[in-house]
């Protein structure tokens, strides 16, 4: 596998490639839901033996006697001019007839970017259906909007209805065993899921090193628990260790511990270390047929803890 860091899917992997940051090489950067395009230039030569993707998996061809059919003889500059070439005149026929052009790929690379120019009429979702639903029928077996699916009616399945339809989860507040408290594992506000928590400002985040864990204040006091204590969230599938952030922004019943700490298992103790609710959720999708998510339906219990 390439990877950046020394992460949990580094240390399960068996064979490393150390692959560098985007500021280390040269790229082309976009977002389908941005306009601009980026000129990624490298900012810094790579660290120790840290490669590129393109000299990752070139001297991998090299190895296996195939270099020249895998690089087709270009560089990785010639690969990223070939590339933005190619897009030119993908663009330039799609958009003929509104007098578009992308720039050379020599200006584009001296100016750092290119903002794509926003449409200029709105997109309306079932427009054409909505004006005429007999000559626009929608991909459904009607033709029309189904609120119910005699396909999925005729799948049988126990546990989804042809129609939207409540279950009563497998576990909430509602009807609640010997683990109390809600668990919400909430995306972090100080990284982007579990990328760069080794980073200053998710660093900053933690409690001792911990995921902090947000607690309403009954809760914390009905368990002896004070800001900044090591505390241990736990149910049948499993142990994690986080810090007491104690908080009235929570409601009492519920807790909140952020998805995306680094995974740490102790596996003498049978404990996760550093604050990653994924020991703590269940691996079942919503029914049979969706396989939805179902991390929020979770319950656990909470107490101090002396490790």
């Amino acid at each position: 596998m390439n990877e950046i860091w020394w992460n949990p899917q580094a240390l399960h992997a068996d064979i490393i490639f150390p692959a560098n940051t985007a500021l280390e090489r040269n790229d082309l950067m976009l977002n389908p839901r941005d306009p601009t395009i980026v000129a990624n230039k490298s900012a810094m030569k790579s660290f120790e033996n840290s490669k590129t993707d393109f000299e990752i998996f070139s001297g991998l061809a090299k190895k296996l006697g195939f270099l020249e059919s895998f690089t087709e003889n270009r560089s990785e500059m010639d690969w990223i001019k070939f590339i933005w070439d190619k897009s030119c005149q993908a663009y330039t026929k799609t958009y003929q007839t509104k007098n578009l052009i992308l720039p050379s790929f020599e200006e584009f690379w001296e100016k750092g970017y290119f903002e794509v120019p926003a449409p200029r009429i709105e997109k309306i979702m079932f427009s054409k259906f909505r004006k005429d639903p007999s000559k626009f029928p929608l991909q459904t077996p009607s033709g029309k909007i189904e609120i119910s699916s005699e396909t999925i009616s005729n799948f049988k399945l126990p546990d989804c209805h042809s129609h939207p339809y409540w279950y009563e989860p497998y576990e909430w507040l509602g009807n609640v065993n010997e683990y109390p408290l809600h668990l919400i594992s909430n995306q972090p506000s100080h990284r982007l899921h579990s990328q760069l928590d080794n980073a200053e400002m998710s660093q900053k985040s933690k409690i001792h090193g911990k995921e902090p864990v947000m607690i309403n204040s009954k809760d914390a006091a009905e368990r002896d628990i004070n800001n900044g204590d090591i505390v241990m969230l736990y149910n049948a599938r499993g142990r994690v260790l986080a810090g007491a952030k104690i908080s009235d922004n929570v409601m009492p019943g519920v807790v909140v511990l952020s998805t995306g700490a680094w995974f740490d298992p102790n596996y003498d103790l049978n404990i996760e270390m550093h604050g990653n609710p994924n020991v703590l959720t269940k691996d079942v999708g919503t029914s049979s047929l969706g396989q939805g998510p179902t991390c929020h339906t979770t319950l656990v219990e909470l107490k101090k803890s002396s490790n």
